[in-house]
């Protein structure tokens, strides 16, 4: 059945904005958790039991069948989550119909065309980011892969649009997540565990398992859409909002993690790879939150009035940053701690990296979900300059540090990068809101000094490694009871409005 929340225009708009976020918030949060987890969780057992080479050469082979499936929908996530929202709204099922099925045939043919590409390219491409052309039997192994992953994607932005968060959740993250935690204890268990076996079995069967998943779950919410006989295709509003996305999302994953790993292999050898791709899993789960919050922001910013957005916003970013000041802080200050615990004295040297990149997701979590209010009023043109912004500071840092720095480079490139999309798109709302207020401030500070305390003392008994970690999670825990007693009454007034 469709959600009635999303269909039925009649229904009060608190109910929409405020009920069904709470709903779903846990849900999702729980899903990122498990997909990200169980992401730094494989990487770490495999960057023990292969080194920092193996695990660069994993994570290149699937950076290329992440950004080709990227490529293969880039533009349609947010079309299609922003037109079935609408169109479902006022219940137009034949325009929604047209879009499903345009939307799902374009996925197939581009991601078909550009995994053939990949198979007819690989000797070139292996030797030049995977250490030599007898390497090309991994990529034609991640090229099986494109299509599943942009199929993930598509549904992730259907489930979106029709309001749907659970189906969602379990598909991409959960799903996905199991298959890989019980493929990798079969190979692990079997001692069959290396670089084919990681790709083939850790990461593309388990997108494929996710994409069938996610399409028997969807079935029966649009049955009622594929029903209609009706079909009419608005082929040039989509294109209007679409083909600025197209280039945006292509260059989000340009200055995400995949273009991060594939530019270091480049210019850098697979140990690089290995160590910033270390780091960058440990600081990268600074941004769960704020990925959650995503997911949610673009139908919740589409189905809220215009003057209630900048309110909507300056509470989602007091939630984002205040609850990921104390894991910045820690990160920052215990790196090597924190990097040898994770994976070993063999990733030592990747700790000088997670400072970096800790800054980086601190600055995303402080301004919060500001793309995806920029795609909820339609602002696309600005969103492709703030990546256009982005992508060209990442490229000119990290074609002129890589080479030098190797994996510190790249975190340096790709902190500046996100400090650069997120001031430009920040840009149009800066008269909307406060970026700043005595609330950041004395929050930011009060943790700061709790967690600059213990970490002197604890860099004053550095002899036992055991009393640091004690140390840490002391600080950690202070920090958080402190936030949780600061939003007591925020979350009481938040639950009973709705709970009506």
């Amino acid at each position: 059945m469709i959600n009635r929340e999303v269909v039925d225009g009649n229904q009060p708009l608190k109910s929409i904005t405020l009920r069904s976020v709470a709903q779903s918030s846990v849900l999702v949060i729980f899903g990122f958790l498990l997909g990200r987890g169980t992401n730094v969780l494989l990487r770490v057992v495999l960057g023990r039991t292969l080194g920092p080479g193996d695990l660069g050469l994993i994570s290149t082979v699937w950076s290329w069948t992440t950004m080709l499936g990227v490529l293969a929908i880039a533009g349609l996530t947010p079309t299609v989550t922003r037109f079935l929202a609408l169109y479902l709204q006022r219940q137009d099922f034949a325009a929604a119909r047209a879009l499903l099925g345009e939307s799902l045939l374009w996925v197939v043919m581009v991601a078909g065309g550009l995994s053939a590409l990949v198979l007819a390219l690989s000797p070139m491409i292996a030797a030049r980011w995977l250490g030599g052309a007898k390497q090309a039997g991994l990529l034609r192994i991640g090229a099986l892969g494109v299509l599943a992953w942009a199929l993930v994607l598509w549904l992730v932005a259907t489930f979106r649009g029709l309001g749907e968060t659970t189906p969602s959740v379990l598909a991409k993250d959960v799903a996905r997540a199991l298959l890989s935690l019980v493929f990798a204890a079969i190979l692990w268990w079997g001692a069959a565990l290396n670089v084919s076996s990681a790709v083939f079995w850790i990461y593309v069967l388990p997108a494929w398992g996710a994409s069938i998943i996610g399409a028997t779950l969807l079935w029966p919410r649009i049955k009622e859409i594929l029903r209609t006989g009706a079909y009419r295709a608005e082929r040039s509003a989509w294109v209007s909002y679409g083909w600025p996305l197209s280039l945006s999302m292509f260059l989000q994953n340009v200055t995400g993690r995949s273009i991060d790993i594939l530019v270091l292999g480049y210019l850098a050898a697979p140990r690089d790879v290995g160590l910033y791709v270390s780091a960058l899993s440990l600081a990268g789960l600074l941004g769960l939150l704020l990925q959650g919050v995503n997911y949610l922001a673009l139908p919740l910013f589409t189905n809220s009035k215009e003057q209630s957005r900048a309110r909507q916003m300056d509470r989602i970013r007091m939630f984002t940053f205040e609850l990921t000041i104390p894991i910045t802080l820690v990160l920052m200050l215990w790196p090597e701690t924190i990097t040898r615990l994770a994976f070993g004295d063999a990733f030592a040297q990747a700790a000088v990296n997670i400072p970096v990149l800790a800054f980086g997701y601190a600055v995303s979590n402080f301004v919060g979900p500001v793309g995806q209010r920029l795609l909820a009023e339609g602002k696309t043109r600005w969103h492709l300059f703030a990546d256009i912004t982005s992508i060209g500071t990442f490229l000119l840092l990290a074609v002129n540090l890589v080479p030098f720095l190797g994996a510190l480079g790249a975190a340096i490139a790709r902190s500046f990068s996100q400090i650069a999309f997120n001031s430009v798109a920040y840009l149009p709302f800066s008269r909307q809101s406060q970026l700043w207020n005595k609330r950041f401030w004395s929050s930011t500070i009060f943790i700061l000094l709790i967690i600059l305390a213990v970490r002197g003392l604890s860099l004053a008994m550095n002899k036992f490694v055991a009393l640091d970690v004690l140390f840490l999670l002391a600080s950690v825990s202070v920090a958080y009871f402190w936030l949780a007693y600061r939003w007591r009454d925020v979350w009481l007034s938040w639950r009973g409005q709705t709970e009506k």
